[in-house]
């Protein structure tokens, strides 16, 4: 993919909420910006790998381990993908 293409913060949680739901096995309308990913969620580090992967895929980037391990809520994601993608 581009990864030069700008994506609105409402593209990438869209995106974001289709990848998480698939991989978690939940329907998108239960992951909200509160959303933990690992209490709520019950993400394990082959779901966060598997994510990682399919971001990578998607978007065309890779997100940093530094800034993977920061990452606690559906909101931190979408805000960490969205520096990456639109600086």
């Amino acid at each position: 993919m581009d990864n030069s293409k700008k994506f609105s913060k409402c593209e990438i949680a869209e995106e974001l909420k289709k990848i998480i739901a698939d991989i978690v096995n939940v329907e998108k309308e239960a992951i909200d910006f509160t959303t933990k990913l690992l209490e709520d969620l019950g993400m394990d580090s082959f779901a966060v790998a598997e994510t990682m992967f399919l971001i990578q895929e998607k978007f065309g980037v890779t997100i940093a381990q530094e800034d993977i391990l920061k990452v606690d809520t559906f909101n931190s994601l979408v805000e960490t993908l969205d520096k990456i993608l639109n600086g």
